[in-house]
C-alpha cells in the first residue's frame, strides 16, 4: 500500500476488517500512512485514529515481563 497513489489506497482501506487495518496501518512508516489516513471515509480515518492511539497507550507483553 505504501507504494499506492493514497487515494487508491483509502478506497481499499476503507473496506478492509477493522482488525486488518490496523495491524496493516501499523506496519507502515507514519510518512507513508498518513496521506491514505487523509483520503479515507472521515469516519474511518477516526475510528482507525482511536484504535491506533489505544494500542500505542497499551503496555507491550515483553514491558509486563521486565516489571
Amino acid at each position: 500500500y505504501e507504494g499506492m497513489k493514497p487515494k487508491d489506497a483509502a478506497r481499499i482501506f476503507n473496506t478492509l476488517d477493522l482488525d486488518v487495518l490496523l495491524q496493516v496501518v501499523s506496519e507502515m512508516s507514519e510518512r507513508k500512512s498518513a496521506p491514505i489516513i487523509a483520503s479515507m471515509n472521515p469516519d474511518r480515518a477516526r475510528t482507525l485514529t482511536m484504535m491506533l492511539m489505544e494500542q500505542k497507550s497499551l503496555p507491550t507483553l515483553s514491558e509486563d515481563l521486565t516489571q
